[in-house]
């Protein structure tokens, strides 16, 4: 079962207040599925349209711990990131849908 943070992360994956981008966090007013976790979790991290001070290609330990994550970039035992979804033409709908299935490794055992 998804933590209450990851839920409210699908939730806002899901809420089409998110224009979606590729290749960084946040461009901008758009963002990957990862950059919409960091902007909900601690967006006072942004430093300017794409950069979040922990780490640019990954959420940051704290919002990976937040969301149960095993990974900084949201892998799997399948070696398929959600980076890579999101990278590789994924809608935030279809990443909620990997999100909610709960993939072998993408969650840290509780």
């Amino acid at each position: 079962m998804l933590n209450e943070n990851a839920q409210r992360w699908v939730a806002a994956l899901r809420s089409g207040e998110y224009t979606q981008t590729t290749g960084r966090l946040r461009n901008g007013d758009a963002f990957c599925c990862l950059g919409v976790a960091c902007d909900l979790f601690d967006s006072s991290q942004w430093t300017r349209d794409y950069d979040y001070e922990f780490d640019r290609y990954g959420v940051p330990d704290s919002v990976r711990d937040s969301l149960g994550l095993r990974d900084n970039a949201g892998a799997n035992d399948n070696c398929a990131s959600l980076a890579y979804h999101n990278d590789t033409g994924s809608s935030f709908a279809d990443i909620a849908d990997i999100i909610e299935s709960e993939p072998p490794g993408l969650f840290r055992a509780m």
